[in-house]
């Protein structure tokens, strides 16, 4: 089990049983350097034998992708700079790797009131929502928590309405509803 404890400027790794295991980040130190974080705000992993570790990291303006062992692989974005333009991010809040074989990667590109659909090597493949506009796309609520696909795709309940290679079907029908679009059971 993975952990963004946000605060703390740390991802925490546990059992399932939730006995600690490890911690990636530095407690209490944000920073900006390879494996630091400030804010970790969404974390997952990647479905498969790599097992790539990828985290929003919210102040940094970056996602960061870690190995099993929870070493540097990669940062998509530029570090510390809030950008609007593909594969830059303005507080990003969640991510999510699609199973099976596209394995496409979802950021919720918050403040941008964007997801950004990228390669796993961080090419970007699309936009959906309108950037910089909450109309189209409302993954956020007024508190700027990210709702919708990052919550509902983690929801057995929506993860079995979504089938691996309709991921972009399933966010476009939330933009074309301009809404949170979902319904009591949290569903689109």
């Amino acid at each position: 089990v993975y952990v963004a404890d946000t605060f703390n400027h740390r991802v925490q790794v546990l059992t399932k049983d939730g006995e600690y295991v490890r911690t990636l980040g530095v407690t209490d130190q944000p920073d900006s350097g390879n494996g630091q974080f400030s804010h970790p705000w969404g974390v997952c992993v990647e479905p498969g034998p790599d097992g790539r570790i990828y985290v929003a990291d919210h102040w940094n303006h970056r996602v960061q992708v870690l190995n099993k062992q929870g070493a540097h692989v990669r940062t998509i974005g530029v570090t510390g700079q809030r950008g609007s333009g593909n594969h830059q991010f303005s507080h990003p809040k969640g991510v999510c790797v699609e199973p099976g074989p596209r394995g496409r990667v979802f950021v919720a590109d918050t403040l941008n009131h964007r997801v950004q659909v990228l390669k796993k090597d961080g090419t970007h493949l699309r936009t959906i929502g309108v950037t910089g506009q909450q109309q189209g796309l409302q993954l956020f609520d007024s508190d700027l928590n990210a709702v919708g696909p990052f919550i509902g795709w983690q929801d057995r309940r929506c993860r079995d309405r979504v089938s691996a290679g309709d991921a972009e079907t399933y966010l476009d029908r939330i933009a074309r509803l301009g809404g949170s679009g979902f319904a009591s059971s949290g569903c689109p």
